[in-house]
């Protein structure tokens, strides 16, 4: 108890300092502070004032560039191209499994979620059979409402390991249900096929991975 209280006397010693020196998170005074480092230390296409010029990356604050959501979901393609790295991605991010391999796996991962929600809501069904259930949804969406706001509002990166934090969520969710999770037949074929799967993934593009480094 004492080291906690110590820690969260430093803590908040700290976080006041800060706060004198620099004002509250998403104050205007510590917005513009920001911006103009940005705008300091930034390379030409990705400072603040590039996107006023025309110059910045067509990557980089695409909603301040009247890039609208629809087409950050449609011509980039951000839920595919996070979804391809989420389920296996190579050397320098730039090799992939073939389409039919992540789809393998990505449907592997789906009856995964499926049979994690429906155990879920067996294990609660005599008190509140969709607590577990709701909750894992409202993480699960958070999480990837996280990813899709900071690639559209900051800069475009649509890699699957934003997405990662899912693996936690589910995770906690089988801890909830119990035993009953580790009884459950299909969820020990469906975890053990996904596997296999990903393991089959790793060895195919291990082929595609030239011997000799930094050639690819």
């Amino acid at each position: 108890m004492i080291a906690i209280f110590s820690a969260v006397i430093t803590f908040s010693l700290k976080m006041a300092d800060e706060y004198r020196e620099n004002d509250l998170p998403l104050s205007e005074k510590r917005s513009e502070e920001i911006r103009k480092i940005f705008e300091l230390t930034a390379v030409q296409k990705y400072k603040p004032s590039s996107i006023i010029d025309g110059n910045s990356s067509k990557d980089y604050m695409m909603k301040k560039q009247g890039i609208s959501l629809k087409v950050f979901y449609t011509e980039r393609n951000w839920l595919g191209s996070s979804m391809r790295s989420f389920f296996g991605v190579y050397g320098y991010m730039n090799i992939y499994p073939h389409k039919l391999v992540s789809s393998a796996i990505a449907t592997a991962f789906l009856f995964l979620v499926a049979s994690i929600f429906i155990l879920a809501y067996r294990r609660m069904v005599d008190t509140n059979p969709y607590g577990i259930p709701l909750v894992m949804m409202v993480g699960i969406i958070t999480i990837i409402a996280a990813s899709v706001l900071f690639s559209w509002l900051w800069d475009y990166q649509p890699q699957g390991r934003y997405l990662l934090a899912i693996l936690p969520t589910l995770g906690g969710a089988l801890v909830i249900i119990g035993k009953s999770a580790y009884q459950s037949v299909s969820l020990k074929i469906t975890i053990v096929v996904a596997f296999s799967i990903s393991v089959l993934s790793f060895f195919l593009c291990l082929q595609s991975i030239p011997k000799i480094p930094a050639q690819y």
